[in-house]
């Protein structure tokens, strides 16, 4: 890839972030595709670098029967150098390179570095991401009632909902927007707050969208922290790194990963 083509993949990405709907950008490796049947349209397959990768798709809405996945508008620049065989319905792929995992970003995805709600605080105070900035990003999403609760239409614009526990709410107390799920008027209303058959159980609550609400906050502290720290995926991430974050947001390093430096 030459240094033009970096360049220019390097300003459409600011672009992008800085109008706030750039999801993922990275390399990705081509593995099949296939071409339209009579009961299925035409693929593609990709291999992403590394799990990270995967988290901004995570929380998206994926096809499923009738339901219609998530619709995203792709750029496709082809960085390596092995030709293209023209004469033949097949395209030369990129065997994948030795990679040794990041473990320091293994062990931040198991300790659920980011799930923390002290680092939700920090970058708070810190002003890298804020409670209404949640707000807005939560309410552009599409509503997630189509996957937890097929059984209602979704009808109306999309609000964001609380979603309340014994320890981040109480009487008259909302939880904070860290817990938001994006949910469209109907099922807002209908399911969420119901109290007919059908609605939103305990175990709905407790076990669907508390997670789903967790993920999206942590995946948008993932982003931000990513952006302080100047790295594109967390298999760049270094103690040192982690460190400068941490006394950029915190004031001090007090994370527990000394045994990485």
């Amino acid at each position: 890839m030459t240094q033009q083509i970096q360049q220019a993949i390097a300003k459409l990405e600011e672009t992008m972030r800085s109008i706030g709907v750039l999801d993922f950008s990275g390399e990705v490796q081509l593995l099949e595709w296939s071409k339209s049947t009579s009961r299925d349209g035409p693929k593609i397959k990709f291999m992403m670098q590394d799990d990270d990768s995967v988290l901004p798709f995570e929380v998206a809405t994926v096809k499923k029967g009738k339901m219609a996945g998530q619709i995203y508008h792709v750029f496709a620049i082809r960085v390596d150098d092995l030709p293209i065989k023209t004469n033949e319905s097949e395209i030369i792929a990129l065997e994948p390179a030795a990679k040794q995992p990041n473990r320091l970003a293994q062990a931040m995805h198991t300790d659920g570095y980011f799930r923390n709600s002290k680092l939700w605080t920090g970058m708070e105070i810190a002003e890298a991401y804020s409670q209404l900035d949640h707000k807005s990003y939560v309410e552009k999403l599409p509503c997630c009632g189509t996957k937890f609760a097929k059984h209602i239409a979704c009808n109306g614009d999309v609000v964001g909902h609380h979603v309340k526990t014994s320890a981040n709410s109480g009487i008259r107390i909302k939880p904070p927007h860290w817990y938001l799920v994006p949910l469209c008027h109907n099922h807002h209303m209908t399911w969420a707050h119901g109290s007919h058959a059908g609605s939103a159980t305990h175990e709905d609550r407790h076990d669907l969208l508390l997670p789903h609400a967790v993920a999206l906050t942590a995946n948008q502290m993932k982003v931000k922290a990513k952006k302080i720290m100047g790295i594109s995926s967390l298999s760049e991430i270094t103690i040192e790194l982690l460190d400068a974050f941490e006394e950029e947001i915190f004031g001090e390093a007090g994370n527990k990963y000394e045994d990485f430096k």
